[in-house]
């Protein structure tokens, strides 16, 4: 089973750095890694519709919106790290529009009564990671721990465009796992 520290000496290897046996290490490479950590990974969950980490909820009650647009206010949800859509019901499949609706100091507007969300969730059980994720999150770690561990500019810019290929496959690989229908443009989908 893969672990946190599994991804950072990942990340490690890529700048020839020593690798580590736990995060809480009292060296550079673990300091640095531990301070990066989770926000690289919290930053690529935030960036795509990453499948692993989709989940549906229902907003429960809702307050009454008396300063926008919306009807309707709901506080998100504490693991939610990106909404993608608003529905009226639990049922959803990909290619469907949502409802409309606004993000406000963390508070979500809409006209629905019954509301759920659909969203990317803060997903740190790396047990739930697809390799292809594994491999971008280690790759983006690299790059940005790089320059502070080794100092090398060169090393920085080569691992940023690995970093950057890396998410691509990811992306990519999870377009895989929807009917072609719905499936956003990739890279690999996308003519050049």
């Amino acid at each position: 089973m893969t672990q946190p520290e599994e991804i950072v000496n990942a990340a490690l290897l890529r700048i020839g750095d020593k690798m580590i046996t736990s995060l809480s290490n009292s060296g550079d490479a673990a300091v640095t890694a531990n301070e990066l950590y989770g926000d690289q990974r919290d930053y690529l969950l935030q960036m795509f519709d990453w499948q692993f980490a989709m989940t549906r909820v229902s907003l429960g009650a809702a307050g009454v919106s008396n300063y926008t647009a919306y009807e309707y206010v709901y506080s998100l949800p504490s693991d939610c790290i990106r909404p993608v859509k608003v529905l009226s019901n639990s049922t959803y499949s990909y290619g469907e529009s949502g409802n409309p609706w606004e993000i406000e100091a963390n508070k979500l507007y809409t006209d629905q009564s019954v509301a759920w969300l659909l969203y990317v969730k803060q997903a740190t059980d790396v047990a739930i990671y697809p390799p292809a994720f594994i491999e971008a999150l280690a790759a983006r770690l690299a790059w940005q721990v790089s320059y502070k561990l080794s100092m090398n500019k060169t090393l920085r810019d080569r691992l940023y465009v690995e970093a950057t290929v890396a998410e691509r496959r990811a992306k990519g690989y999870n377009q895989k796992k929807r009917s072609s229908d719905d499936a956003e443009p990739t890279l690999w989908t996308t003519p050049l």
